[in-house]
């Protein structure tokens, strides 16, 4: 095309080449699905633009739901976003989220922005001329899908406990305890409904359901649990959960809104910020809010750590915590290798006037580990020491044993043997050198069949037997 730039011979003529680029995050949606259409409007230079409008109007078949623009305004009444000045190298974005509609399945939708207007003149496009192949317009087509079936999955298992009495004629009988546990979920264009519950011989004693769905960069989940009421077959309500999560401008965002059937004007509101520096740190902020009566503050906690830092090979890891009326708590920990086998993780944690708290040293790897916690006058409160022996591709053994002084000496014994899906495992507890108890376990672990058989013994003799079968779909 040829560009003709008209100004006075002392001035420069200004031009800003505005390229503009839309795209669709799915080709081909569901009906009744959300779609996000992104537009990016970047100025090439060598002047900055001034006075800049898009027009991105949606067509046919899609309903307006929302938008996010980097910067200016949208009007989703008539598609026109003002953008306003952009500077030279500079980049805007807009972000639309449309709902498509039903009957739209097969039918080629076509969507088009275009910058409107600007000051500047720009040397390889007109503004609103609607010609194909200038790069100041972006057309993107979507041919939506019929709206799919439901997608139906969960499973179902049920366990039987048995616990064993002696009678008077030194007889032994068992007494029976059956639960059954059944989960399902269906999924249908985005939207997703869970159900967990759990039955005994007396029916219904637990119910759980949750909400899942998507709109655009934000996911929202609803928890509704049920239990027992004292009435039979009566399920009463206990707990509300609400969730939005979701990332914006590179943040991970997300808001946990709690609500008890116990305390019902009474909320716990839970805000957790994640984001990562330019150096690869990931930065957590977690504030955690009491709404309501029996709230002793509005501010529970709030928590910031600092993780991902690496100098040297050594990682670290930081995290502050503070309450209301209450010391500070600061925590330490680094971690590094002293060789390809062997890692070492250390952390100290601090209060006001870096009085110290507890010191904790870890060192583990494949053969062993020791964690040594101290109290403010620097004396032993607590020692754990693990052992873990790979013997084998299919057999390890794992040793803990737990110190606190005055208090008994506790230890953990541990064995898992593997073959294919199967896994056998034995579980045995010691108190001062004592047998407190053992158990075995055998089970069966694919993905479809579940299966469960363990038993756990005392000094005294058999304390119960328990068999699960689990079946997925």
């Amino acid at each position: 095309m040829l560009f003709i730039c008209i100004c006075s011979a002392l001035a420069r003529c200004e031009t800003a080449d505005l390229e503009l680029t839309k795209r669709a995050d799915s080709p081909a949606p569901y009906e009744g699905e959300t779609l996000v259409y992104t537009i990016t409007l970047a100025n090439r230079g060598p002047d900055d633009a001034t006075g800049v409008e898009v027009s991105d109007p949606l067509p046919a078949g899609l309903t307006y739901v929302w938008h996010r623009a980097s910067q200016g305004s949208y009007e989703p009444a008539t598609g026109r976003w003002v953008v306003g000045s952009l500077a030279a190298s500079a980049s805007a974005k807009l972000e639309i989220t449309a709902l498509v509609e039903n009957g739209t399945a097969g039918l080629a939708i076509v969507n088009t922005a275009e910058v409107a207007k600007a000051d500047q003149a720009d040397p390889d496009s007109t503004p609103g001329n609607g010609r194909l192949g200038e790069d100041d317009l972006s057309q993107v087509t979507i041919v939506p899908r019929p709206r799919p079936a439901p997608e139906i999955s969960g499973s179902l298992s049920a366990s039987l406990t048995a616990y064993p009495e002696s009678t008077a004629a030194q007889t032994t009988k068992f007494d029976l305890g059956l639960r059954v546990y059944a989960n399902f979920t269906v999924t249908l264009s985005g939207l997703t409904v869970s159900s967990l519950g759990r039955l005994d011989l007396a029916g219904l004693e637990y119910e759980a359901l949750t909400l899942r769905a998507s709109l655009g960069w934000l996911q929202i989940s609803d928890l509704l649990i049920f239990a027992r009421g004292p009435g039979p077959g009566e399920l009463t309500f206990q707990r509300k959960v609400f969730s939005l999560a979701g990332q914006l401008q590179g943040l991970e965002l997300r808001n946990l809104l709690a609500w008890a059937a116990a305390t019902p004007s009474r909320f716990d509101d839970t805000l957790t910020v994640r984001g990562r520096t330019a150096a690869g740190a990931t930065v957590t902020s977690e504030t955690r809010l009491c709404l309501g009566p029996g709230c002793d503050h509005p501010l529970s906690y709030e928590r910031v750590t600092i993780s991902g830092i690496s100098i040297g090979g050594v990682t670290f890891w930081s995290g502050t915590t503070f309450r209301p009326a209450e010391p500070v708590e600061a925590r330490l920990a680094l971690q590094f290798k002293l060789a390809e086998l062997a890692t070492v993780n250390a952390s100290l944690e601090l209060w006001p006037a870096l009085l110290v708290s507890s010191v904790a040293l870890t060192a583990t790897n494949d053969l062993w580990g020791i964690v040594l916690n101290y109290d403010p006058q620097l004396e032993l409160a607590r020692a754990t020491v693990t052992l873990l022996l790979p013997l084998s591709p299919g057999l390890s053994v794992r040793s803990t044993t737990t110190i606190v002084p005055g208090e008994e000496i506790g230890q953990l014994l541990s064995a898992v043997v593997r073959a294919g899906p199967w896994e056998l495992s034995n579980l045995t507890v010691f108190g001062q050198g004592q047998l407190q108890s053992t158990e075995f376990a055998l089970q069966l672990a694919p993905a479809e069949l579940g299966f469960l058989l363990s038993a756990r013994f005392t000094p005294t003799g058999l304390e119960y037997v328990l068999t699960s079968l689990r079946i997925g779909f």
